[in-house]
Order: structure tokens, then sequence, then C-alpha cells
């Protein structure tokens, strides 16, 4: 089912500066799924440098992109042992690490390799990665509840918390855990509570969905007739596998193109706001008033088409 307008507007207009997701819906139990880390900037005066993204408990198995100038490690946690391929696999991941590469006789101070690949204030960072989802999330090895699945929005919400260094342009200076260096993207949120809102600042996050791939054992002990779908939490809710779903998947894509479009006027119109305010000529500023308006008009008519759009 589609999200309100009003939602998703709100999410656009605040996750343009937020480190996201993308996409972040769609992924189904039991499957691979592939997403992008956006990290929109840098910090004023400072390069990005180091970015850490803990995985889900639930999450197999995470590819991270080989990014020249960056160097990528991947943690690991122990997990119950289940046979993928003929192999036992008792491991799975939990963070994946980019750290700009720096080398020379000064660093991290300086860096003297011309790689260096810390990223600025004015560019955009995209780190994308594949992942393999299990059927049990919100749930540790021991069967202790996890903070990093929720239910939010009525979507079952996996949260990848993820942490921001920055440093002097030309140097890894910031990679410690100096609060001063650090930016933590690690706000979870349930409910209804507002995403934007959380602290310290909100974490990324990818809607899922329950599929027929994960089969439970009957809670009755009855072999023959095993539960369909994912479980959820630390008491192992079985959640049937949604119905219609790539039905739902085509309208996303849909979705995301729209706001994409809304996306852009938005930037549009801010900056024609400001050219308005520094327009001296009352014809200059009449022209920018004018484009101003045909924005407007343009998002009007993107947010009637999402009002029309019908539940599944």
């Amino acid at each position: 089912m589609l999200f309100p307008v009003l939602v998703a507007l709100v999410l656009l207009a605040t996750a343009s500066a937020h480190v996201t997701l993308n996409p972040n819906y769609g992924a189904g139990a039991g499957g691979y799924y592939k997403t992008s880390l956006k990290i929109p900037h840098g910090s004023h005066m400072k390069e990005t440098t180091k970015i850490t993204v803990d995985i889900p408990n639930g999450i197999l198995s995470a590819v991270p992109e080989a990014l020249h100038g960056w160097d990528v490690t991947v943690t690991t946690r122990a997990i119950n042992p289940y046979i993928s391929h003929g192999n036992t696999v008792n491991t799975a991941p939990a963070s994946v690490t980019w750290t700009a590469t720096c080398t020379g006789a000064g660093a991290p101070d300086t860096c003297d390799n011309a790689d260096h690949a810390g990223l600025d204030n004015g560019h955009l960072l995209e780190l994308e990665m594949q992942i393999k989802l299990g059927c049990d999330f919100g749930v540790d090895m021991a069967g202790d509840a996890t903070p990093d699945a929720t239910v939010w929005m009525d979507q079952h919400t996996l949260w990848f918390t993820t942490s921001q260094w920055v440093s002097t342009p030309g140097s890894n200076d910031g990679n410690d855990e100096s609060d001063g260096n650090k930016l933590s993207w690690t706000g979870i949120v349930e409910g209804t509570e507002s995403w934007s809102a959380a602290q310290p600042k909100p974490s990324p996050y990818v809607f899922i969905y329950s599929t027929g791939t994960c089969t439970q054992d009957s809670s009755t002990g009855d072999a023959a007739a095993p539960q369909i779908g994912m479980r959820w939490g630390a008491n192992a809710e079985v959640v049937p596998p949604a119905d219609n779903q790539e039905a739902v998947k085509s309208k996303e894509e849909v979705r995301s193109a729209s706001e994409a479009s809304v996306r852009i006027s938005y930037v549009e119109m801010r900056e024609r706001s400001e050219h308005i305010v520094l327009a001296s000529e009352p014809r200059e500023r009449h022209a920018q008033t004018t484009r101003v308006r045909e924005t407007l008009e343009h998002i009007s008519f993107i947010c009637n088409l999402f009002s029309l759009a019908k539940p599944l």
C-alpha cells in the first residue's frame, strides 16, 4: 500500500541532507536485495573519510562495493548455523566500513596518496552493497530482542545505523572516536514517530516484507503443517507472506520516480525563491515569482496523482 502523500513529501524534504539507503523498500525475506548507502555531502570545512554501517540481525550476508580510493572491511557476528550450498555457515555480517585510503609517512595526519578519496561538502557519495535476508529479525543468537527491527508506519523496518567521520581535507585525522569528528546516524523510531526527529540523527532503514520462501516449524509440533512467513522479534511472531507484492513493488517504482521529480522541483523552488530575494529589478522578481508558482503547480499535480492512487 502506498504511503500518504503528506508523509512522503515530509520525508523527501527532510531526507535530502541525511544519510539514507536507496532504494529503501521492496526487500523480501529470504531473498537478495541491492541498495546504496547515500552520503549526501561532507561536513563544513571537512571531508568524510570513514563510514561504518551496522548490519541488522537477520541479514545473512553483505557484499559491499569495492570503490577506488576506499578500503573496505566487514566484521562478523556468530549466528545459529545453517546450511548454504552444502556448507555450514555460522557467521553473518555485523558491520561494513569504508575508509578513505591514506598512505605516507605522516598518515593519518597527512595523506600522500593522490587518490585520497575524502568526500567534500560539494559532492555526493553512494556506496552499493548486496545483502541476503534471512527469515528471523529483531532477535539475536541468544533469542533476545534487538533494537534494529521495529514496526514503523505499519511497515516491518530494518535499521542500518551508521557512523560518519570527518577529517581535515587531505588527511584522515578525524577517524577516531572523538565526538567532534563523528556524526551518529543512529536514531531509531517505531509506531508513528517522526523519522526526521530521531536522535541523535535519523538512521537509514529498509522496509521488508514476508515471503513464502520462509518456512517455520509448526507451533503445534506438526511437521506436516509448517508455518509460512518470516519471524519477527523475540516472541518469534510469524508474519504471513505479503499478498500481491509484485504489484506493490510496481507501484513503488512509479512512486519513486514521482518522488524524484518532486525532489528536483523542491530544489528548483528553493533556488528560485533565493533569486527573488536577491533580485533588484521588479521585472526580474516577477519572472522568478512566476517560475516558483509553476514549480508549486507541478508539485501539486504529483500530489494529486498520489491522492488518486487506490490502495491494493
